[in-house]
């Protein structure tokens, strides 16, 4: 009596598309074996592409069979010839093995005699068919796919600091996921500054939550889909662009632009060193009232702890207490007070944010509550439609699985919006305060969170004293905060924020009044 095994292969997209069941392929193969008088000696179930025969129940059964000849099966069954290969030139191969193993393939419903040499001329044809196939398939993909980039959509799975959405109409779609999405959004500004190195900006990046290796981060500050544009690939004769995306971006372009030219090194300039300790974070900052060098900062080890110093490199050897300079910058902050009507412009303008994210926050638990229902609808239809005999039950068993997760994935995103409306629904009053409470700001931020501040405050290096410092701030710190210094230069600030006109109105009104002007 012939012996032989069960090959049994079907691929997600197949049995989610065109209904290819394993139950199915099973039942016609032992009908086929029982009518034939074959003993079947195993049955290997497979869930994998078959464009390589790099499949991993495959490779365990070439693997035993070559391990133990006399134990193979005279045959290898499966139903059709592209359940067994859609790669020609790989079926070849693989053939010839079996034959080398004793083990003869066969199709049941393609039936081959491999003695006759014509068959050779159909077996090409059956495995022609479903390379061609699927190179069908793939080529429709790649139109699809290319198809989406031009419209600004963003094709696959989500880039870090997005997560994939579908709407209520089936729509794909991209939307930012915090907290990747503030992380991200705080290297570029942070890049974009051009004080620190990359791979520190990396390592502060992975400390705060994100997730993805070095050269994977390098590759995510390259991606323009994180200032609002989509690239679109090489394709055919049609060069590589960008276009318009159609989903929410995290920065400006203009910000984008300036992080490309610093990671070009065409707008670097020489910072300091990008590790700075916690004892010395004004350290690049300060300048020598000597010499006028850039001052660093080191340690210096004392008889029972290491006392940390701002010292000149050059040879006039100025030098201050880093505690003692820290302390003075730290009560010079707190005396900065924001004039009135700064600060109830500033607060409008956060009661504005806040309503705009409590409003988006709104839509977004009202479009997943709808996706959910969607999902519950299409379990309680599968289940129907099994009851009836229409589907079978691998087929529901697939679309309960996945209805089951979208139910799981939009519960978490309801919690994630409800966590957020939270923290937005905070007491205005706090947020508004800082601007009046710099000093306390700065004391409680680490030291990255210090030295963004004062690129915020200063245009240039403070000039350091033992006594005290000479400040020179941007023209918007001298007007909001009527500093008696004169400020150095002017500073314009790139902004992309959609203020309402109103808010602008009142805004020019207070300059006018002051007699001084800002660019923002």
């Amino acid at each position: 009596m012939q012996t032989a095994c069960l090959y049994i292969r079907v691929s997600t997209d197949e049995q989610a598309q065109k209904g290819f069941s394993q139950r199915s392929q099973e039942e016609r193969l032992l009908k086929y074996c029982l009518l034939c008088n074959i003993q079947v000696a195993e049955t290997i179930f497979e869930d994998f592409s078959a464009k390589t025969f790099n499949r991993p129940q495959w490779t365990k059964l070439i693997a035993k069979w070559r391990n133990n000849k006399s134990g193979s099966p005279n045959m290898v069954l499966f139903t059709r010839w592209d359940r067994f290969s859609r790669n020609i030139a790989d079926a070849c191969l693989m053939i010839g093995k079996l034959q080398k193993l004793s083990v003869q393939p066969q199709a049941i419903e393609q039936m081959l005699d491999f003695t006759i040499p014509e068959h050779k001329i159909m077996l090409a044809v059956y495995l022609a068919a479903a390379e061609v196939e699927n190179d069908h398939i793939a080529l429709n993909i790649s139109l699809g796919m290319h198809k989406a980039r031009e419209e600004g959509r963003w094709p696959g799975r989500a880039p870090i600091g997005y997560s994939n959405r579908v709407t209520v109409m089936g729509d794909k779609y991209i939307t930012p996921r915090e907290p990747e999405s503030i992380i991200i959004k705080r290297a570029f500004e942070t890049i974009a500054a051009n004080t620190f190195s990359t791979h520190y900006i990396y390592q502060q990046a992975v400390l705060q939550g994100l997730k993805c290796s070095r050269s994977h981060f390098w590759e995510l500050i390259r991606n323009p889909v994180y200032c609002g544009r989509v690239l679109v690939p090489q394709f055919g004769k049609e060069k590589q662009h960008t276009v318009k995306g159609a989903h929410e971006k995290l920065i400006s372009v203009a910000l984008f632009e300036q992080a490309q030219n610093i990671l070009n090194a065409k707008g670097r300039a020489k910072r300091p060193r990008a590790e700075v300790p916690d004892q010395i974070p004004l350290r690049g900052f300060l300048s020598c009232p000597i010499c006028h060098k850039t001052l660093t900062g080191s340690a210096s080890q004392g008889h029972t702890k290491r006392y940390f110093y701002y010292h000149c490199s050059g040879k006039c050897r100025f030098r201050a207490r880093a505690d003692f300079v820290n302390e003075k910058f730290q009560s010079l902050l707190g005396r900065l007070k924001a004039k009135d009507q700064y600060i109830g412009l500033y607060r409008k303008i956060v009661e504005d944010i806040h309503h705009e994210i409590t409003l988006k926050n709104s839509a977004d638990q009202t479009r997943i509550s709808k996706s959910i229902e969607t999902a519950i609808e299409r379990t309680i239809k599968a289940k129907d439609l099994l009851y009836r005999g229409d589907i079978d039950f691998d087929d529901f068993t697939l679309i309960k699985e996945s209805c089951s997760k979208r139910i799981n994935d939009g519960c978490n995103e309801l919690q994630e919006c409800a966590t957020l409306s939270a923290e937005t629904n905070k007491n205005i009053n706090e947020h508004v305060n800082l601007l009046s409470r710099i000093n306390e700001l700065y004391d409680s931020s680490d030291v990255l969170g210090k030295r963004q501040l004062l690129q915020l405050f200063l245009p240039e290096k403070i000039t350091l004293d033992k006594e005290h410092f000479k400040l020179i701030s941007t023209e918007a710190v001298h007007t909001i905060y009527s500093l008696k210094s004169i400020p150095n230069r002017s500073l314009v600030d790139k902004i992309d924020l959609e203020i309402p006109a109103e808010y602008i109105n009142q805004y020019l009104k207070i300059l006018q009044s002051a007699r001084s002007s800002i660019n923002s």
